[in-house]
């Protein structure tokens, strides 16, 4: 089969197994970078700021912590690729 455009070619990167071993190669790379432990401690920090400054996060269910930390995480992923690359 001749790949004719770039779903097709996503497709049979997929099928191939490549795209999973590239996946779990890059994943594997980046937890032993040098730059893993800026990146732990800056995330951290993101999640300490956020819960000292909304107290009553403390008193709500896990599962609404995790999502207003994680959207926190989201908005600060400018300091977070900045805590690893630089």
């Amino acid at each position: 089969m001749s790949v004719t455009n770039p779903t097709q070619l996503v497709e049979e990167f997929k099928k191939s197994g490549e795209f999973d071993r590239l996946r779990r190669q890059l994943l594997k790379d980046f937890r032993q970078s040098e730059g893993m432990p800026a990146f732990l401690a800056r995330v951290e920090d993101i999640a300490k700021q956020k819960l000292a400054s909304d107290p009553k996060l403390q008193y709500m269910p896990e599962a609404t912590v995790t999502r207003e930390i994680m959207q926190e995480l989201e908005r600060s992923h400018h300091s977070l690729c900045a805590a690893v690359f630089l």
